[in-house]
């Protein structure tokens, strides 16, 4: 393994890639330690730790810029030359990394499709009839390409996941509450490009009324989404297809966020205008609500929120506009970001923390229910 220089196109190509590898060492000599252990039946030690460090630095990383390699104890040096027959161990850790590379490129596409879709949503004049497309159908554009150029296709992936019994994990939002569970590759349907999936019996519950699912692994390159084709309550089990990588904030916020069992007031002011409005979702640093005034406030605006929440809590935040839409039933709907102190944080994380207890513990009644063992449906999609 002898370093070369790349050429200077191949630096161009792989520039927008020096966030991952800048930070990527520590969790490559992670991997090698683990196939080394695996391969060897011992731990690597901290100087094979260090050595393997230099091997990344080495031949891992592109030179960017023109810098000498940090300098090694004749120790470390011994030991980085030993380890540089480790072919077998470095050949796992190099497929390892490439996954870790598909997911960053996965990341930061959907990073930049949000950005692109706000972008737009903020920037088109109003009353035009001029509209952005809908975040579904940016999905649909992202599935279409995907299957042209997902590297390895992802059924082939869920069948090493099926072959190694690699954790798999279904993911939905149940009243925007996180849902996880384990699930099983069954068996594969390569002629329809399908799987059947076996579940666990609340995530099927939820997969039946959205009718999919998004599913996380290590041996995926970022979260995929599934549609179901049909699905049995009995067992229960699923065919999957439509498989493609997904904006992993589909499934994934970064504060959890709940909804109000029962209506809960809001009052705004915003330029010394007060007006009332419904809550529609709640976390810890923002707000969905509901107004009935039909033009929306603008993006950016700050606004003081008058909060009343059970059993008996009431207090004022501070917060700014982020969202804001007109709603066709009439009147608009506004997300905000709010700025808690710590005893209204306090407040609301208890809050958040017991609606959330309250929407599992519904979801478990309504899969041990009757109608949850209602015959298969079949969405049969070709």
């Amino acid at each position: 393994m002898d370093a070369k220089t790349p050429s200077p196109s191949d630096l161009d190509d792989l520039k927008p890639l020096d966030p991952f590898f800048r930070t990527y060492m520590r969790r490559f000599v992670a991997h090698f330690e683990k196939n080394y252990k695996e391969i060897h039946q011992i731990d690597l030690d901290r100087t094979g730790r260090q050595a393997a460090g230099h091997v990344f630095l080495r031949h891992f990383i592109p030179s960017f810029e023109e810098k000498p390699h940090p300098r090694m104890t004749p120790e470390i040096e011994e030991r980085y030359r030993q380890l540089l027959n480790e072919q077998k161990a470095f050949s796992l850790t190099i497929l390892e990394m490439t996954q870790d590379l598909m997911i960053f490129q996965n990341q930061a596409s959907a990073r930049q499709m949000a950005a692109f879709q706000q972008f737009l949503s903020r920037n088109l004049p109003s009353g035009g009839g001029l509209e952005p497309p809908k975040p579904e159908e940016f999905e649909a554009a992202a599935a279409e390409v995907t299957a042209q150029t997902t590297l390895t296709p992802i059924l082939d992936l869920l069948a090493r996941i099926q072959a190694g019994r690699i954790s798999l994990k279904t993911i939905n939002l149940y009243q925007d509450v996180p849902v996880t569970n384990e699930a099983q590759v069954l068996e594969l349907l390569p002629e329809r490009n399908q799987a059947r999936i076996g579940l666990e019996r609340t995530q099927a519950a939820i997969i039946r009324k959205e009718g999919h699912t998004y599913f996380k692994s290590p041996n995926l390159p970022g979260l995929v989404k599934g549609y179901v084709i049909s699905l049995d309550a009995h067992e229960p089990v699923a065919v999957m297809g439509r498989f493609h990588l997904a904006n992993p904030r589909n499934a994934r916020r970064e504060n959890v966020r709940v909804r109000p069992a029962l209506p809960i007031k809001i009052v705004l002011t915003s330029k010394g205008e007060t007006f009332s409005g419904k809550l529609l979702d709640i976390s810890l640093h923002g707000l969905g609500i509901e107004l009935p005034r039909s033009d929306p406030l603008n993006i950016d605006e700050a606004v003081d929120v008058e909060l009343f929440l059970p059993p008996s809590y009431e207090f004022t935040l501070s917060g700014t506009v982020v969202g804001a839409r007109k709603l066709e039933a009439g009147g608009s709907s506004l997300g905000l970001k709010i700025f808690p102190g710590k005893r209204e944080e306090a407040i609301l994380n208890g809050y958040i923390k017991e609606r959330q207890k309250e929407v599992l513990l519904e979801l478990k009644k309504i899969s041990e229910r009757e109608e949850i063992r209602l015959p298969t449906f079949n969405k049969e999609r070709r």
